[in-house]
């Protein structure tokens, strides 16, 4: 399981367009800026996960920085992690 790790996964992210009857314009500002998260370097993360496969790990493996979320998200239940519906911007 990971957790934040450096890569370019996200370079191409479309931002967030908000229509302007939407409840959350005055939030607008604040849903528009970029989540800094620490990121653990690749190589580390890299070594990290073959040299638990190396030495034998069984089960899952975690590695990656703030993987306490991953970790933490386990425990919410099925509804929360999954929504059949799309927010109403």
């Amino acid at each position: 399981m990971a957790g934040n790790v450096a890569s370019n996964i996200a370079a191409n992210t479309p931002t967030v367009d908000i229509p302007s009857r939407s409840h959350y314009l005055p939030v607008k500002e604040d849903i528009a800026k970029e989540e800094k998260y620490s990121d653990m370097p690749t190589q580390k993360f890299a070594n990290e996960i073959v040299g638990a496969v190396v030495d034998g790990s069984a089960g899952k493996v975690w590695s990656g920085s703030n993987v306490w979320v991953v970790r933490a998200a386990l425990w919410l239940p099925g509804w929360a992690m999954v929504s059949d519906h799309r927010p109403v911007l």
